[in-house]
Order: structure tokens, then sequence, then C-alpha cells
């Protein structure tokens, strides 16, 4: 019986060969150019993070999205404290998962570069000392497994191997004054950073470690604060003080401007993709919850009232299908349940003061905050049912800042 179901399969797979397209007929990220290796790679967790962002492959992630999702959770979300204390003082902006498992701490104020182990929630330093002073806002994993860091107030350009866990300098000087906040990974293979104060729009070559500035002048003055990439190849830019939506659109380095004016006045803080692909902008001082539904490039407010206040600074999906906000300075812990676009509260008080500016989401389902004025490191306990595979939470839909 084993033999002839053997059989069964080798005949199989020789058929399915025989179908094979030639290989001119396939684009390079088209599973369909190997039918056996289409059928054995369905599930998107056999991609790198960086296949997965390729256009084409979004309906594979859409379909894993939505599958861990429907499977629920197991009990309310929780909040815990540990390991030492955290640095305080405006330390860190930005958490970036690595392959390795570790979530890189984006250096802001705190003159430390360190690392979280999420295997046992220790917390490391290590490298040179970090600049300080405003350095850094935000990093993105490149295809090539560095972390590339996006210079806030510093002038220079800086990436960690989280292989040796070194960090290096690399490029042109960079602007200072508050020039970039958050940046994104597309599917070229390119990091796009988010322009703040900067008048020009630019983007990191990982490939060679250049620096190359495209497009129209951006408009600076807290212009934007975090960006997200969409299934359809365009980085979506959150406006902070700038009165206008844009995106990048990176198949050709154009920006264009859509849909209402922003509200102004440090509206948002960061954004989240949901697989119906809708972009949940987070509040920061912004008076209404607001998506944008990248299908029609329309920006749509739901739900309460948002606290203002610069009450959070980013957010993450977690494998329930909710989106769980890092509190910066309001006191309460929030989520939204994307698949009815309510907005709730849950465990304990928070912080406020500053607490804490983006994080990162880890496969084993925790949500790991960056501490900012906080002295204490934390972490959500999402407990979902289901959960998001490595290739996932490292991939640059998700993992940045």
């Amino acid at each position: 019986m084993r033999k002839a179901l053997c059989c069964i399969f080798i005949y199989s797979a020789v058929l399915l060969m025989s179908c094979r397209p030639s290989t001119a007929d396939c684009s390079k990220d088209d599973l369909t150019c190997n039918p056996v290796m289409s059928l054995l790679r369905r599930n998107p967790c056999y991609l790198s993070h960086f296949e997965l962002i390729q256009p084409a492959n979004w309906s594979l992630l859409q379909t894993e999205l939505n599958y861990q999702i429907s499977l629920g959770q197991s009990a309310d979300a929780t909040i815990t404290a540990y390991g030492t204390p955290a640095p305080g003082a405006a330390a860190y902006a930005a958490g970036i998962l690595a392959p390795n498992g570790k979530i890189y701490l984006g250096p802001r104020n705190n003159t430390s570069y360190r690392f979280i182990d999420t295997s046992n929630d220790t917390i490391s330093t290590f490298g040179p000392a970090a600049p300080g002073a405003n350095a850094y806002q935000g990093g993105v994993l490149a295809p090539n497994g560095k972390i590339y860091l996006v210079p806030l107030g510093n002038t220079s350009y800086r990436y960690i191997d989280t292989s040796n866990n070194t960090v290096s300098t690399f490029g042109p000087a960079a602007p200072g004054g508050n020039a970039y906040a958050g940046g994104v990974l597309a599917p070229n293979g390119k990091v796009y950073l988010v322009p703040a104060n900067s008048t020009s729009y630019r983007y990191i070559d990982p490939s060679n470690d250049t620096v190359v500035t495209f497009g129209p002048a951006a408009p600076g003055v807290s212009a934007y604060n975090g960006g997200v990439l969409a299934p359809n190849g365009k980085i979506y830019l959150f406006p902070d003080s700038n009165a206008s939506y844009r995106y990048i659109d990176t198949s050709n380095d154009t920006v264009s401007t859509f849909g209402p004016a922003s509200p102004s006045a440090n509206a948002y803080n960061g954004g989240v993709l949901t697989p119906n692909g809708r972009i949940y902008l987070i509040p920061y001082s912004s008076p209404s919850y607001a998506y944008i539904d990248t299908s029609n490039d329309t920006v749509n407010t739901f739900g309460p009232a948002a606290p203002g206040g610069g009450a959070y600074n980013n957010g993450f999906l977690a494998p329930n299908g909710k989106i769980y906000l890092v509190p910066l300075n309001s006191t309460s812990y929030r989520y939204i349940d994307t698949s009815n676009n309510t907005v709730s509260a849950f465990g304990p008080a928070a912080p406020g003061g500053n607490a804490y500016a983006g994080g990162a989401f880890a496969p084993n389902g925790k949500i790991y905050f960056a501490p900012y004025n906080n002295t204490s490191y934390r972490y959500i306990q999402t407990n979902a049912n289901g959960s998001f595979c490595p290739a996932i939470a490292l991939s640059g839909y998700f993992n940045k800042y």
C-alpha cells in the first residue's frame, strides 16, 4: 500500500512538472513557476519576510491572517511588567523584530543600544555608545537582516547588523533637525524614510547603503509621523501636523495627495494594516479614530471620540483581529476591534507621562512596548488562539516604525 501511494505521489509530481510554464512567462515572485513548490508553499509562512511583501503574494498572506484571526482568543489581554528598570528620559522610540527573535530598541535620547530577547524576556546592551540627543525615531528590517535606523536629530545614517550586534554608519550626512520619523520597507527592497521636518523625500538602498533623494519637495514642519506599506505597493504617510494625506508610489517614486484635509495639529502617530486592506491611523492628538481604505484612497472616521493630548504612539495587529494601541500620554490601554470598528479599554490604568513610543509584535503572541519616559519594560499578552509566524511578524507590512 505504501509503495502504491509513493508511486502515485511521484507520478503526480512528474505530471505537475510536465505542465510547468516556461520561466520566460513567469515573474520573479510568481510561485506558479514551480507547481510542486506552489503546493508546498501555499502557506505564506514558507516565504521570506521580504517575499511576503511582494504584491503577488498578498492573497496568500490575507488568507493566512484571516484564518488565524478567526480562531479568536482564550481570554482578555493582560499587561505585564518584566526585566530590569528602563532608563526613562525619552530613552527609546521604536522596537524592531529581528530574525534572531530579538527586538532591537531604537535609541532616541538614551546612549546605549539595547535589545529584548523574547525567548526569556531579558534586556541586554550591546555595541558602542548611542548618540543620544533625539538621535533616531524608528527603524526598519531590510532584506539583508540589518536594521536601518531612521535619523531624527542625528546627522549620521546607521544600521544594526543583527547577525553580530554591531553598529555601523554609512552614506552621506543625515539632515538632522528632526528630519525623519519612521520608515518603511518597500517591495523594491528600498527603505523609505518618512519626512517630519525634512523638506526632501529620501530612501535608503540597503543593497549598497546609498541614500537617494526623489520626488517633489516634502512639506517639512512636523509633516508626517510613520508610514505603512499597503498591498498595492504604496506607502501611506500619516499626517502629524501637515494638512494633507499622502502616499508614495514605490513603483515609480512619485508622491500624491488624496482624501480630505487631515486634522493637522499633531494628528496621528503611526498606523496599522489589516487583512481587508485598510490602514488604521493611531490617534496622537486627533479627536477622531480613522482608517484609510486603500482600495479607493478614502479616509473614514469611526467609533467614539479619541482622547487627544498625545494619547497613543503606534499600534499593532494581534492574531485576534484587534489593534492594540501603545499608550504615550493616555492613562488607558485600548484596542480597536477591526471586525466592527469599536474601541475598548482593557487592563489596569496605563502610566501616562509619555510612557511608551512604539514597540513590536513577537511570534510568541506578545506585544512589547519601547520604553520612552516610563521606567518599566512592559508587554501585552494578547491571549489570541491563533498566531502570526515569524515571516509575518518580520514582514515590512508590520515590522517597522
